[in-house]
């Protein structure tokens, strides 16, 4: 397993018994800027960074997001491709 992952999966324990130690992943500015837009919007109930990757919860699904993605335009994408797998179609 990868060290990095080991510790972060087990920086509360270290953080619990080192007064004064803070562990936290190097997000990029505009990482930082695309969690901030996730989490104000309102579809959007939680959104973090793992693994050099932004996610976003919307309802019960994860999706992964990328600095050049329109929010609304992916969530339409991922709600769409979810009618085309179960074979719901609705008319817009």
């Amino acid at each position: 397993m990868d060290a990095k992952a080991t510790i972060m999966r087990k920086r509360s324990a270290i953080k619990t018994e080192t007064r004064g130690v803070k562990i936290t992943d190097d997000v990029t500015k505009d990482n930082a800027t695309l969690i901030s837009r996730l989490s104000s919007d309102q579809r959007i109930s939680s959104a973090w960074y793992f693994n050099g990757h932004v996610y976003g919860q919307h309802g019960k699904r994860r999706i992964r997001f990328d600095i050049f993605d329109d929010v609304t335009e992916k969530l339409r994408e991922k709600q769409s491709r979810k009618y085309r797998i179960t074979g719901i179609f609705t008319r817009c």
